[in-house]
């Protein structure tokens, strides 16, 4: 003891290692993936799933040819709250057959709370051309807040004016002889570090 008072030593830390890209922590901003597939859940049907893992193996490729075809994305519910901040990336494999230029693809993204499903981003839509192609493109997101035991949801709608699309939902891109048969979604997350 040192002038009457005890030294007084703290135990073990907690023992948590957290690991960041340094270009995450710079931009303040850090992206997860999340695949497109689609399950068979026998007596419950067919679910749409956004998962993190790219080794699941995905139904069968839709072949879309009726014009405004939505397709409902759900992934698992989250365990910790994050925050979506910054521009998302959509990516999605298609194969395209005669068409005359008008169709399209669109995606929208939403908070889940397994009642109500909130706007992230606004519809975008991007146009098809007559090809196999992986068509890109960005969906601006309101900062939004997931709060645990919500979910991400992605919609996307497909409109077919002229023959058919073939689009890919296998994370792996196993599913189909077409080239692009894997889809995903880059989500930003606001990166507390």
């Amino acid at each position: 003891m040192v002038g009457g008072v005890p030294l007084v030593y703290r135990g073990g830390g907690e023992n948590i290692i957290s690991s960041y890209d340094f270009k995450d922590i710079a931009s303040g901003i850090g992206y997860e993936v999340f695949y497109l597939m689609v399950a068979n859940h026998g007596t419950d049907g067919v679910k749409y799933i956004l998962t993190p893992n790219s080794a699941f193996y995905s139904y069968t490729p839709e072949t879309v040819t009726t014009s405004g075809t939505a397709y409902t994305f759900d992934s698992s519910t989250f365990n910790l709250p994050r925050v979506v901040k910054g521009t998302a990336v959509v990516n999605i494999g298609l194969d395209v057959t005669a068409s005359g230029g008008d169709d399209t693809v669109a995606a929208q993204l939403w908070k889940w709370d397994g009642t109500t499903a909130t706007a992230i981003t606004a519809q975008v839509t991007a146009p098809v051309i007559n090809t196999s192609i992986m068509i890109s493109f960005a969906i601006p997101c309101t900062e939004t807040m997931i709060k645990q035991g919500e979910a991400l949801r992605l919609i996307i709608t497909m409109a077919v004016n002229d023959g058919d699309i073939t689009w890919g939902h296998d994370p792996a891109g196993r599913t189909s002889d077409t080239a692009f048969s894997s889809s995903r979604i880059n989500v930003p997350f606001k990166v507390d570090a």
